[in-house]
């Protein structure tokens, strides 16, 4: 039993623990299970990848390939295949569906480039990026620090001046959790230099050196 507070009647009132009045309504309104967009949803369905995310890290292939046309292909496919994926997992009836008509009006409209000839590797990551947005964060990283950071690949990206950034640098590593690595094998982690402060802006193999 919980005291709640000393009453003046000499009589306590109380409240037990994990019972409550049923009769509350809750101030947020009817509470259901199961309802929302995919990217909130309770028990929604957490993707490893998509069908869309692996067509655009296929177009970025063949545009650093050199094949424009299987580029753009892939490219459009990607696009498409996500606004599919957000109307499969929509789970409201208040939701509406994005349509057929809306998509082509969306590929039409001057967001997306019309041709082969006019793609470009920020076109590419810039649909990367919408179609990973809400679980593909740590994947988008590693997009990001793979080209730098840039402002020219990542066209809404803001950047931040020197004096905000520690070191002077983006971050392209996250240190080990103290209770691993540092304890149990420092010596190995100071080999390769992972014990001194700047390792955090050391750039990982997968970075590259031009685009």
């Amino acid at each position: 039993m919980l005291m709640i507070n000393n009453p003046v009647d000499s009589i306590y009132v109380g409240g037990e623990p994990n019972v409550s009045n049923k009769t509350v309504p809750n101030i947020l309104g009817d509470v259901s299970s199961g309802v929302g967009k995919f990217i909130f949803r309770d028990a929604a369905d957490f993707p490893l990848m998509t069908y869309a995310q692996l067509q655009l890290v296929k177009a970025e292939a063949l545009f650093i390939k050199g094949d424009a046309a299987k580029a753009y292909e892939a490219y459009i496919k990607g696009i498409y295949a996500h606004m599919n994926f957000v109307n499969k997992y929509i789970n409201t009836t208040n939701e509406k569906s994005i349509t057929a008509v809306e998509i082509d009006n969306y590929i039409k409209g001057g967001e997306v480039p019309l041709s082969a000839a006019d793609l470009t590797l920020a076109d590419i990551m810039g649909q990367k990026y919408i179609v990973q947005w809400g679980w593909g964060g740590l994947e988008q990283w590693c997009d990001l620090r793979k080209y730098h950071y840039s402002t020219e690949i990542f066209k809404q990206f803001i950047p931040l001046a020197g004096s905000q950034l520690t070191y002077n640098d983006y971050c392209y590593r996250v240190r080990p959790r103290y209770n691993s690595e540092y304890v149990w094998n420092a010596s190995e982690l100071e080999r390769w230099g992972a014990l001194e402060p700047e390792y955090v802006i050391k750039p990982t193999w997968f970075v590259t050196s031009t685009y």
